[in-house]
């Protein structure tokens, strides 16, 4: 396995001369993209082992996907300091971009799946962590153009949020717990918008949860089959919305 590292600035993942390597990323290759302020450009098929984006403390990288269906990253995972784009400009949609160990989002991480204009945006993962300040938000544009998150590694592949955690027009989604998914007292945890996600087991929240609340927000469904234990925030549908269910 060999270390291919994006050399800094801006550019499109195809170039070669941007890689230490001196060719773009093949399949058996972990990638780092790690200089500040670089924007790598994403736009076509590609297999790799695994990603780091960014480190702690230094100014994000980006890694912008656009409409590239069948990017895929092997199952070395994904590990995220930077900001991590799918789709996220309003002319790009039906990226398909699938990580097939854990996308780990650690504190300073931003991703984005999906934007309010586009539609048809996969982000497929074996495992997700979102740690203390990181963002994940996942956004389609209405109740028929969603944006999909597959969370394909069984039981307990995303079990706990500590940062910031939003689903918006989202295709349904269960999460697999064995015993309670846990909110951190730093999480915040939202469905909105026709999202509807059930949650297989309890669901422990000592942050904020946060189904529809903003005015206009309608149509989301939260389906906890154990107990919802809160100890803080619950804020479900307002005051201009209907039909949202706990």
């Amino acid at each position: 396995m060999t270390t291919d590292t994006w050399l800094g600035g801006s550019g499109n993942w195809t170039d070669g001369v941007d890689w230490s390597t001196g060719s773009e990323p093949g399949a058996t290759d972990s990638v780092v993209i790690g200089a500040s302020g670089s924007d790598v450009t994403l736009n076509t098929a590609v297999t790799v082992a695994s990603i780091t984006l960014g480190s702690a403390g230094v100014p994000s990288p980006t890694l912008d996907i656009e409409n590239s269906t069948g990017a895929d990253i092997a199952a070395g995972g994904f590990t995220n300091y930077g900001n991590l784009s799918v789709d996220a400009d309003a002319s790009a949609r039906k990226s398909n971009f699938s990580v097939g160990g854990t996308l780990t989002n650690e504190s300073g991480g931003i991703v984005q799946i999906g934007n309010a204009s586009g539609s048809g945006t996969t982000l497929t993962v074996a495992g997700l962590i979102n740690g203390s300040g990181a963002s994940f938000s996942a956004s389609g544009s209405s109740a028929a153009h969603t944006v999909v998150l597959e969370i394909t590694g069984g039981t307990n592949a995303f079990s706990s949020n500590a940062g910031s955690f939003n689903l918006t027009y989202a295709a349904a989604l269960t999460l697999n717990e064995s015993g309670s998914f846990n909110n951190a007292g730093t999480g915040i945890f939202g469905i909105h918008n026709d999202t509807t996600l059930t949650v297989d087991g309890g669901f422990s929240n000592s942050g904020t949860l946060d189904v529809d609340s903003a005015g206009g927000e309608a149509g989301s469904s939260l389906t906890v089959t154990g107990v919802l234990n809160n100890t803080n925030i619950v804020q479900v549908g307002n005051a201009s919305g209907s039909g949202t269910t706990l």
